[in-house]
């Protein structure tokens, strides 16, 4: 998936600017805003739905409307670009923490994993959820079965397996079996303990 929209808000045009560059090349990042103050993440946030604010220690402690948001928006998940060694004050919990002095490398895998971590567990908008009966055919392709096998265990047609699969790549955007099984997995229709009791 790759719906996952960050601002970026520091007072520096250049460090701005740089976590939009180093951000707008990991995967399942979709958007990068930038902002020096809150006015201009306040009409990011009217405009756009936000996941997350890469936000300076200095804006956070300085400005009381920022502090606000981090403590109103539950839904937004928070990460801080530091220039020292200072644990900001006590209160304040962090999803990710970037430090400005860090190498390209530390901060790209940082970045990389965590949106990777998030983007997997952001639910799928409405209109692309799976039916129930398309979670049963979903978790018996993923077990193996053939669409007869399916259509056997299920009391449906072969025709309306396939039907159901090709409903189910459309829906996922996922075309292999090896990916089905991992959202199966992932999404709980399946455990682990089945996909090794089939080996």
């Amino acid at each position: 998936m790759s719906n996952f929209q960050i601002v970026v808000l520091t007072e520096s045009f250049v460090l701005n600017k740089g976590f939009q560059v180093i951000l707008n090349r990991i995967r399942g990042v979709s958007r990068v805003d930038i902002a020096q103050n809150f006015a201009e993440l306040q009409a990011i946030m009217d405009q756009k739905n936000v996941q997350m604010i890469l936000v300076s220690e200095k804006l956070l402690a300085e400005d009381a409307h920022i502090y606000k948001i981090y403590k109103t928006a539950k839904d937004i998940r928070w990460g801080l670009i530091t220039a020292t060694t200072d644990e900001l004050q006590r209160g304040f919990t962090f999803d990710l923490q970037i430090d400005v002095y860090e190498d390209e490398q530390k901060v790209l895998s940082k970045i990389s994993q965590f949106v990777e971590s998030i983007t997997t567990a952001i639910p799928l908008p409405t209109e692309t959820e799976l039916s129930e009966r398309e979670k049963e055919v979903l978790k018996q392709v993923a077990l193996g079965f053939t669409n007869f096998e399916i259509g056997e265990k299920l009391f449906i047609s072969q025709h309306t397996v396939i039907a159901h699969r090709k409903n189910i790549t459309h829906k996922l955007g996922i075309k292999t079996i090896s990916g089905l099984t991992v959202y199966a997995v992932l999404n709980n229709l399946i455990e682990m303990g089945e996909l090794n009791s089939l080996k």
